[in-house]
């Protein structure tokens, strides 16, 4: 017997007084960490039934303490669990081989009448990728990912039911372990616009445990109520709410954000997603007062306080737009678009000193932009630094060669230099007319 071996059979045959227990409503749970390092737990927990469930858990928020919801619930129907859990997103790889075998070995010795498996996300991919070593009768795969790794040992004998939403990325997924799994062994639960993973939305509906239980415990999907109770979920509505969009379909999709927003109207995304279509459609003022109501809730999102300011700056409410552009600098330091639109508003505000000040900061993000070289080059002329002109003028001429307004604004100004000539001032080349067609 090896030393991993030796050390789970202590843990898992002893007698039950060597455990933490914790009572529930109706038995007591003992619970034993088997194996633990920075990155991985894997914890059993046992309330004497005669059904074990194989846990994956990803815990990306980095807390690997106690039994996971889902655990809990697989407690309550019949189960004792044996949890995998992972802080980091390398597919359960740093589960060890040899602690499998062990564990597996064990098990077979506990003489379950029965072991099934579950996971979501990367733990569904675990779920299926370790079956081989449990050999489990069912397993449940909610918005499985997929990776083929040295790893990968797929059971033969296992019945896989896996849920997803056929119109998101997770059916290519789905696909590749659909070609893995023999014929006979799959089951597909479809829950359209339920989006990724697609327990979030069957949790806010109420079906979750409905579905953990039927295929868990019962081993069939019996009387689905989807289809009745998906409108009571937030995740479904901003998902449909996505294709919809993507079909050009936005009063509609106006619509279903409406039913989200009064589902859960504390969810600042779901203003944003208002915020956009009403601008699509051309109801400016009521979008920055969803981009604002949007802000209020997360107020450290960067790209909503530059939409709100794109929307003012589209009313000509230019100091306003500055405002909330100053909002996006301090969030953001280091995208040189940000600073580069925030030099125009600078100029548009008549501060041409802090207007060259922050294309100098685009520059050092970005020296290869022509834009911000020509710029430059119209706030040094305004600030009758014209030889500084020429030279910027020039860097931008030289990154873009076919610009004929360029071109033109370098001869004037090379000219103007010879003759002391009045040269009109270039004004900023950010392309505003791009930034604000969502706001036309």
């Amino acid at each position: 017997m090896t030393m991993e071996e030796s050390t789970l059979n202590y843990v898992l045959m002893r007698p039950r007084c060597l455990f933490f227990k914790k009572l529930t409503r109706d038995f007591t749970v003992t619970n034993r960490i088997l194996f633990q390092t920075d990155a991985v737990c894997v914890e059993y927990f046992s309330a004497a039934h005669a059904k074990l469930a194989l846990l994956f858990s990803p815990q990306l928020r980095g807390d690997l303490s106690g039994n996971p919801d889902q655990g809990v619930r697989l407690l309550q129907q019949g189960f004792d669990v044996l949890a995998f859990k992972i802080n980091n997103e390398d597919w359960f790889q740093s589960v060890p081989a040899n602690l499998l075998k062990a564990l597996a070995n064990l098990i077979l010795r506990r003489r379950y009448q029965e072991t099934v498996a579950y996971g979501t996300a990367l733990g569904a991919y675990a779920a299926a990728a370790f079956s081989g070593w449990f050999n489990p009768q069912r397993a449940l795969l909610i918005s499985p990912q997929f990776s083929v790794d040295d790893g990968f040992a797929l059971s033969q004998d296992c019945t896989f039911f896996i849920c997803y939403d056929p119109h998101s990325s997770g059916q290519q997924a789905v696909e590749k372990l659909r070609a893995l799994i023999p014929d006979g062994k799959l089951r597909l639960i479809t829950v359209p616009f339920a989006g990724e993973p697609s327990g979030t939305c069957l949790m806010e509906a109420g079906l979750l445990a409905q579905l953990e239980h039927q295929v868990l415990a019962q081993a069939a999907v019996g009387d689905w109520t989807f289809r009745r109770a998906k409108a009571g979920s937030v995740a479904y509505l901003f998902h449909l709410g996505t294709a919809l969009l993507q079909r050009n379909k936005r009063n509609t999709a106006l619509g279903v954000t409406a039913k989200a927003l009064q589902i859960n109207p504390q969810i600042g995304s779901l203003h944003a997603r208002q915020a956009a279509i009403l601008a699509q459609l051309g109801k400016h003022q009521a979008a920055i007062a969803a981009w604002q109501t949007a802000i209020a809730l997360e107020p450290d999102n960067p790209e909503w306080h530059y939409q709100l300011s794109l929307g003012l700056l589209h009313l000509d409410r230019v100091s306003e737009a500055l405002n909330a552009s100053s909002h996006v600098m301090q969030l953001v330091t280091d995208n040189h678009g940000f600073w580069g639109y925030h030099s125009n508003l600078l100029w548009r505000n008549g501060q041409t000193e802090a207007s060259l000040a922050a294309i100098l900061t685009a520059l050092e993000l970005d020296p290869t932009n022509a834009h911000y070289h020509a710029h430059k080059s119209g706030m040094l002329q305004a600030l009758a630094r014209l030889d500084d002109a020429i030279l910027a003028a020039s860097d931008a001429l030289a990154l873009a060669p076919d610009d004929q307004a360029l071109l033109a604004h370098l001869n004037a100004l090379r000219l103007k230099k010879q003759q002391s000539l009045p040269v009109p001032v270039l004004p900023p080349m950010v392309n505003l007319d791009q930034l604000l067609a969502p706001w036309r």
